[in-house]
């Protein structure tokens, strides 16, 4: 049996995640992502009218790829603050599976100028689903305000971020460790 032939737009997207992530977007080329994906140059700009159409369309598939593996974890249960917890071990997992190469979208975001408007909107949608799930998780928290749930929200969510941050910096899990206990001691 013959294997499956992969779609030459998936193959362009692919191959672009791989080199955005690993050496970054700026120091990529269209020519390099069309020797590696194994296409003409035709091919890519049938697909993509432009680099910057597929970088949307990388942050697109990184969102995906990210949202599967968030509704794939194994956050359950009531407790709000325990899942909490397990948000910073999906985070803390998916540092270490990439060998604590950070954010897809906060490189991006570190590569892009101000004026890029529509591609820092898709990075802020992003972080706003990030956002958003604390959000969720936090509102199941009883006795406190709404104002008291936002603001509990918003510093979780910058804990759990800056821990990725840090963690791709120093190639290691102690800051999820001490954020968790941050945590524990918040909650």
């Amino acid at each position: 049996m013959m294997p499956e032939k992969i779609p030459v737009r998936d193959r362009i997207i692919n191959t672009a995640s791989h080199l955005f992530y690993t050496q970054g977007y700026t120091a990529t080329g269209i020519n390099q992502i069309v020797k590696e994906a194994a296409i003409a140059i035709g091919s890519l700009y049938n697909h993509f009218e432009s680099k910057t159409a597929l970088l949307l369309a990388y942050l697109e598939y990184e969102n995906k790829i990210w949202l599967e593996k968030l509704a794939g974890y194994p956050i359950n249960g009531k407790d709000p603050k325990k899942k909490i917890l397990q948000l910073v071990d999906f985070r803390m997992e998916l540092q270490e599976s990439s060998e604590f190469g950070g954010c897809h979208f906060n490189k991006i975001n570190a590569e892009i100028n101000s004026g890029e408007t529509e591609i820092l909107n898709v990075i802020r949608l992003h972080k706003d689903l990030q956002r958003n799930y604390i959000m969720e998780i936090i509102a199941g928290i009883p006795d406190k305000s709404q104002t008291e749930k936002i603001a509990l929200a918003d510093m979780l969510f910058l804990l759990i971020e800056g821990a990725v941050t840090a963690a791709s910096i120093y190639k290691s899990t102690w800051p999820f460790v001490q954020v968790k206990k941050t945590i524990q001691s918040l909650l």
